[in-house]
């Protein structure tokens, strides 16, 4: 038997890197095995620097895993796994795990598969303590795997999350090598200790790891705790309530490297220089497909495949969006104008029958560009397969020249095989054997599900720039960096080092709870952030001095990360001085100020006229413009005289907007009174209509208005509004009808226009004044006059 050694190294200092002068001297028969592809990258540019002969005895730990982890069976991976899950899913199950769909059952099948990665039997869970909902959900599982385990015995299929087992270890990659070296691993599968017992029966091992002897669990490979060295240390700190407020901070400072542990974070304001990696989730492609799906899920297929405008509205002007389809903003100004309109929903077959033709034929390129958009969107139910995504994707998006230079944006050469590569995933899946056809997976929406599939696949794929980055000045790097370097990093900067980036909780396991984790010998959250703790501070013990900033906001609860406070616990640390900070806000201040600041207070005063400002020397004014005038002179004349617009922004309001039904009660009352006038001049009785009556009106107008309401209104239409208004319009006719009742009634009109339309009611210096406006409702009997508003029931003054 062969033996496993231990060997510690001290943490790097300014004149040795303790982990480059370590692995550099390892021979070639031994497999090095290193933390990940990072490491991997770092210590082979280092260890064949020079070099006429390249050393290739290096390995990332997942690598080597995959290399002695070795099935005869067809392994499933990725999406095929969930599509295996969701076949086997008996309709009862999928009610007890309130699964409705395939997207439903992929975080599920998630934790399906990791539960048998390491629990084998029902007995393996006998000492646990299990609580209800556990045993529950734990039978589900062994249910399915009954099911499951005869088709891929059958099959000879093998889940990717099972492949890491003792009965499928084959050591024929190792033959060439003597001795393994795990080098800086802190990080081992649960059940690595078993597969240990197995290698040391061939091979001599080794873990190099960088700390104190007492801070690993041999026994279980794991972290027991991490040791800070006595050393002298810098530490000076820097809290910001703001980005903002950070981006002067730096600007007033200068560092030779700026360091993080999440490269990721949104850089509003550019204070660094991007890298030249990026996520498909960047790129013009992604935020298209993006819309196109956020579209596809407010169609509302009960209801003529209706779209709310405002979804419509929000996704169709997004500037990637909009420079694909050549969209302006003259485009959204006439969007605008439909939906202050109070108009709620759009579809293909109302453009395709020119409902909004009284917009649109004003705009010609937005009346294309929506019929191309929702063609587009329509032609999404026709993909049946993975060959029919691919046609539509060619058709739509990359069908020119101009289309794939516009996506690849003029740094993503590789956007293209990236895209075909994820097709080429999943069109594998359709030559599996419980892989009939993408419908038995999806019972309906076929095009809708295959395309939602597609995108889900786009998310976070890493995609580079061929553009290089010319300063790099202030280029953010990743943490883990310091220790791979050779030279003294005096000048440096580590920012976002706050408690909610700090340490990073990821999503571990949930199935059981730690203390049950702990008796599975599973990974812990305390483990976890131990883990993350020790790469911390492996990095910066690598440092003599760092500046540290943090977000610290006490009323969201975020502070510098407690890993922060435990290195000042340690070493000490003083506050960053702010008065450099305002001495450069007053250095801005003086550069730029000017002699005489002051703020003119603001006055819209009214704008002298002349003659020919007024067309044909006509001023027209109605009732709402008269209010207008009197409100403010000034925007009156910019809008009714100079023919400019204001352009506000429509929000949405819930259910229907007290315009749409004040419109409909006027609607039904000038309906009632144009269509019953004469009836009413014979006699006044006639006045009063039966509730059935007043509900045909109604309903006449409410189809007419239907699509500026909310489809989850009609309930509270039939049941609350409409009986509420009938009984409103029915008491109004009443209480005219006691008014008029005595009265000879001589004349009743509504919607009566002003018998001076087109006649100036006078001239002021050669400008014609004409009033225009309507009552709606006129009547006349012999004792009096009415001029009656139909939604107050009185008059406006004004008006």
């Amino acid at each position: 038997m062969k033996q496993i050694k231990y060997s510690y190294l001290n943490y790097n200092q300014a004149a040795n890197n303790e982990l480059l002068s370590t692995i550099e001297k390892l021979p070639e028969d031994n497999l090095i095995i290193v933390e990940n592809e990072l490491a991997k990258k770092q210590y082979f540019a280092y260890i064949n620097k020079g070099q006429l002969r390249v050393k290739t005895n290096l390995i990332s730990f997942e690598d080597f895993l995959d290399k002695i982890f070795i099935s005869d069976k067809k392994i499933l991976k990725d999406i095929k796994r969930f599509f295996l899950f969701y076949s086997y899913l008996k309709d009862d199950i999928k009610k007890k795990l309130n699964i409705t769909n395939y997207y439903d059952c992929i975080e599920i099948a998630d934790d399906f598969f990791e539960f048998f990665s390491y629990i084998r039997n029902k007995e393996d869970l006998e000492s646990l303590n299990l609580s209800k909902w556990q045993e529950e959900k734990f039978e589900l599982f062994f249910e399915i795997k009954n099911e499951m385990d005869k088709f891929l015995k059958e099959n000879s299929y093998l889940p990717s999350d099972w492949l890491y087992s003792i009965t499928n270890l084959k050591l024929d990659f190792l033959k060439k090598y003597k001795k393994l070296v795990f080098f800086d691993i802190v990080d081992f599968p649960y059940n690595f200790s078993k597969i240990l017992e197995t290698l040391k029966n061939y091979y001599d091992i080794e873990f190099i790891l960088q700390m104190e002897d007492k801070d690993f669990n041999r026994d279980k490979l794991k972290l027991n705790k991490v040791s800070l060295i006595d050393k002298k240390m810098d530490i000076e700190l820097a809290k910001y309530s703001n980005e903002l407020e950070l981006y002067t901070m730096i600007l007033s400072r200068q560092y030779d490297n700026y360091y993080t542990t999440d490269a990721n974070k949104e850089d509003r304001y550019s204070i660094f220089t991007k890298s030249n990696k990026y996520y498909l989730n960047d790129t013009k492609f992604y935020k298209i497909i993006e819309t196109y799906l956020n579209l596809l899920n407010g169609i509302d297929h009960r209801n003529k495949n209706l779209i709310d405008i405002f979804l419509v509205k929000e996704n169709i002007f997004n500037s990637a969006f909009m420079e694909f389809y050549g969209l302006d903003v003259e485009d959204y100004k006439c969007f605008e104008k439909i939906i202050s309109k109070d108009y709620r929903y759009i579809s293909l077959n109302l453009l395709r029958e020119d409902y909004y033709s009284h917009f649109l034929n004003d705009d010609e390129n937005l009346k294309i560009k929506l019929n191309l958009i929702f063609e587009t969107l329509n032609s999404i139910d026709n993909i049946n397969n993975i060959d029919d995504l691919n046609n539509f994707l060619c058709t739509n998006f990359f069908s020119s020249k101009t289309d794939i230079d516009f996506f690849m944006e003029n740094k993503f050469d590789s956007l293209y095989d990236k895209i075909y590569e994820i097709l080429g995933l999943l069109n594998s899946n359709e030559n599996i054997e419980f892989f009939n056809s993408f419908d038995s997976f999806f019972k309906t929406n076929i095009g809708k599900n295959i395309f939602t599939l597609f995108f889900n696949y786009l998310n976070k794929i890493d995609i580079y720039s061929i553009e290089k980055n010319q300063n790099k000045d202030k280029e953010l790097k990743n943490l883990n960096l310091i220790k791979y370097s050779l030279k003294n990093l005096e000048n440096s900067a580590l920012v976002y080092a706050d408690s909610q980036s700090l340490p990073k909780i990821k999503a571990n396991n949930n199935l059981f709870t730690e203390q049950q984790k702990i008796k599975l010998a599973l990974k812990t959250n305390e483990d976890e952030i131990l883990i993350q703790k020790y790469r911390f501070f492996q990095n910066i013990l690598n440092l003599d001095k760092i500046t540290v900033y943090s977000l610290v906001n006490q009323d969201i609860n975020i502070d510098f990360s407690p890993f922060i406070y435990e290195l000042v616990n340690k070493y000490s640390a003083k506050e960053l001085n702010t008065n450099d900070l305002k001495g450069f806000f007053e250095a801005c201040y003086l550069q730029n100020k000017t002699e005489d600041f002051k703020k003119d207070p603001v006055f819209f005063r009214a704008f002298s006229k002349k003659n020919t400002d007024f067309i044909n020397n006509t001023l027209t004014i109605g009732a709402y413009d008269y209010i207008l005038l009197k409100k403010n002179e000034t925007f009156f004349f910019l809008d009714k005289i100079c023919g400019i617009e204001s352009i506000s922004e429509t929000s949405p309001v819930n259910g229907m907007s007290p315009k749409v039904l004040g419109n409909i009660l006027h609607k039904t009352l000038e309906d009632i009174f144009k269509t019953n006038w004469k009836n009413i001049l014979k006699d006044s009785t006639n006045l009063i209509l039966l509730k059935e009556e007043i509900k045909e009106y109604l309903e006449r107008h409410i189809w007419k208005e239907k699509l500026k309401i909310e489809n989850f209104m009609e309930l509270y239409l039939n049941e609350v509004l409409f009986p509420r208004l009938i009984n409103n319009i029915e008491n109004f006719l009443k209480v005219l009808y006691e008014e008029l009742k005595d009265s000879k009634i001589q004349r009743i009109e509504a919607e009566k226009e002003s018998t001076t339309k087109n006649v100036a009611y006078l001239e002021y210096k050669g400008i014609q004044v004409i009033l225009n406006g309507r009552a709606d409702l006129l009547i006349e009997t012999d004792k009096a006059r009415y001029i009656i508003d139909f939604k107050t029931g009185s008059y406006n003054k004004d008006q």
